[in-house]
């Protein structure tokens, strides 16, 4: 999403994001210089619960909406807030109906990179997606609480971040004993390793544990620590996850192990 920020910014926009309380902690522990409002949730809940989201964007008034999410009820809930211009994918069925503009199936997944798919519905202010999907992002810091909350770790001036976990379990972790050997790799090469996650490993944990220097912190960061933590590595590695997404965000050396669940990634980002 960070490239469809950046790009709306290039064009004299001032973006007001909307986001789910799950990814609000996120916004709110780095600075992304813009206004945020948390959103409904899905599913019946949030059709019934969204009287304050409509209420807040009717005062921000946005001339727009652009809808990242594929979901029927992110494209409602822009069209109950009365948003004039809604633009996102024709995905799921009767979405078109909430659209101003729809940017078809068939196009918005001939772009390889989820980057360039987010870009391509920037089509109504001009913004074409790049060919290249290198380096199309912007880059994030933390906020100085969530600096504030990773100190209390004390942690050196050089280290590395592992985060063995995915919320999908199996299909996308890297077997841990690998990154145990990583962690050996690292800590041989007089750098300071950082393990994080859910904690309680599943199976094989003492395989990093059992490293000489380790610092194991699963379990033990909240959102905010967790921000400034990663905010400070020399290098991360980990799975396709949600804290592979966020070091890269904020501009952290990036190593992620890709399982056969995604096979359109650039080849030459691959290793």
């Amino acid at each position: 999403a960070l490239p469809v920020i950046g790009a709306l910014r290039a064009r004299g926009f001032e973006p007001l994001l909307a986001a789910r309380p799950n990814i609000l902690f996120f916004l709110k522990s780095v600075e992304t210089g813009c206004d945020v409002l948390e959103a409904p949730g899905g599913g019946l809940s949030g059709l019934w619960n969204g009287s304050y989201f409509y209420s807040a964007a009717a005062k921000a008034s946005p001339d727009s909406a652009v809808l990242m999410p594929n979901s029927w009820s992110s494209a409602y809930h822009a069209w109950r807030a009365g948003v004039p211009m809604r633009v996102g994918a024709a995905f799921r069925p009767f979405r078109r109906f909430f659209l101003t503009f729809a940017v078809s199936r068939r196009k918005y997944q001939s772009f390889p990179h989820q980057a360039q798919r987010y870009l391509s519905l920037l089509e109504p202010f001009g913004i074409t997606p790049p060919a290249d999907a290198g380096d199309i992002g912007m880059r994030l810091r933390p906020t100085g609480d969530a600096v504030k909350a990773a100190a209390v770790f004390a942690l050196s001036q050089r280290y590395a971040v592992i985060a063995p976990e995915a919320a999908y379990g199996p299909a996308k972790e890297w077997p841990l004993e690998r990154y145990g050997e990583v962690a050996r790799g690292l800590a041989s090469n007089g750098m300071a390793v950082v393990c994080v996650g859910q904690g309680g490993w599943r199976g094989g944990g003492e395989e990093i544990a059992s490293v000489p220097g380790v610092i194991d912190l699963g379990g033990k960061t909240d959102m905010l620590s967790f921000v400034g933590v990663l905010a400070g590595a020399k290098v991360f590695v980990g799975n396709d996850s949600g804290a592979a997404h966020v070091a890269a965000a904020l501009g952290v050396p990036t190593v992620v192990t890709v399982s056969y669940t995604h096979l359109t990634l650039p080849t030459k980002r691959i290793v």
